[in-house]
């Protein structure tokens, strides 16, 4: 004979909300953004068993609940940064329009000063521009633009 089917009951969506809020703005926005250029999903299905799935663990179920938040912050901040969620193709072409490439691989600005963006971290400082009211201002132009 079988197991028992248990039927799986909806989460609190507020504390699901709450969850990636508190990933992506803690943890994911400090992140340099060459860090999240890359293919979550890849890196998830390499790096997950498929027993780990089908586990009725806790432990097992814990590990993929908090992997999934990780992953949605994290395809989040990539929306907002590189504006889309990033895939990774055969030899490691990635999925950016004909001609464009992530900021932090910019050297010089439109002035023609040098200026090494490899390791900035456009969540970090999207996060203290939302504290100042000018920061505010400024976004809001860039967004309306």
């Amino acid at each position: 004979m079988s197991k028992e089917i248990k039927f799986i009951k909806p989460k609190d969506y507020l504390e699901v909300y709450n969850q990636i809020s508190v990933e992506l703005n803690e943890i994911i926005f400090e992140m340099k953004d060459r860090d999240l250029f890359a293919d979550r999903n890849k890196f998830v299905d390499n790096s997950t068993e498929w027993f780990e799935y089908k586990s009725d663990d806790d432990f097992h179920k814990d590990m993929i609940y908090e992997t999934d938040i990780r992953t949605i912050a994290i395809e989040i901040a990539q929306m907002v940064i590189f504006g889309r969620i990033i895939k990774e193709g055969l030899g490691s072409e990635y999925n950016l329009p004909k001609g464009e490439v992530p900021l932090y691989l910019r050297q010089i600005d439109e002035d023609g000063t040098e200026r090494d963006l490899f390791n900035f971290s456009s969540g970090k400082m999207l996060k203290k521009m939302m504290k100042s009211k000018k920061g505010k201002k400024k976004i809001e132009e860039a967004i309306s633009d």
